[in-house]
């Protein structure tokens, strides 16, 4: 939909980490310290121009479920935030 409408500004960010029954949200510190490790990543969880047209991880581990925000924000001032969540295996 980007070249339909064209975003102003952006936010791509991995908000939680699960392992099995464990996660990030719910307190784990292994899940919290992976989160915080990912999200280093130059283009995660930072503003980014319209015009930028990649976010990405490295190093995602096996066995980890991440769950990334996506937020847009358009010239208008509206904005859409959706979730996707992404396993490794």
């Amino acid at each position: 939909m980007e070249l339909v409408v064209p975003i102003a500004k952006k936010h791509v960010a991995v908000t939680d980490v699960i392992y099995g029954t464990k996660s990030a949200k719910g307190g784990d510190s292994t899940c919290k310290g992976e989160l915080s490790r990912v999200n280093e990543s130059p283009t995660l969880n930072v503003l980014l121009s319209g015009e930028q047209r990649r976010a990405y991880a490295t190093n995602l581990k096996s066995g980890y479920t991440y769950e990334i925000a996506y937020s847009a924000l358009d010239f208008h001032g509206k904005m859409a935030t959706r979730k996707y969540y992404i396993t490794i295996k």
